[in-house]
């Protein structure tokens, strides 16, 4: 799963249109963030990525970019994962 996938995801989780979340918004102001939608998150993180977040971890990010970065699916080339 490569940046641009993972935001299709993101927008899937919070029924929201494709294209509708980027990596500059802020993870606690998308449009349907609630308790479900935060663990939905981390069990896609879990099983998309074979990444185990911590609830603090995820808080700890203020935005999208932050959690792409977080789980090395940012556009920085030292940070990227293996395909």
């Amino acid at each position: 799963m490569d940046a641009t996938a993972f935001l299709v995801a993101l927008d899937e989780l919070f029924e929201l249109d494709r294209g509708t979340i980027t990596s500059a918004d802020a993870i606690r102001d998308i449009p349907g963030w609630s308790s479900l939608t935060f663990m939905g998150l981390i069990a896609l993180v879990d099983d998309e990525l074979d990444i185990t977040l911590t609830p603090d971890t995820v808080l700890a990010c203020r935005t999208v970019g932050d959690l792409l970065q977080e789980v090395g699916l940012a556009t920085h080339p030292a940070r990227q994962r293996a395909a």
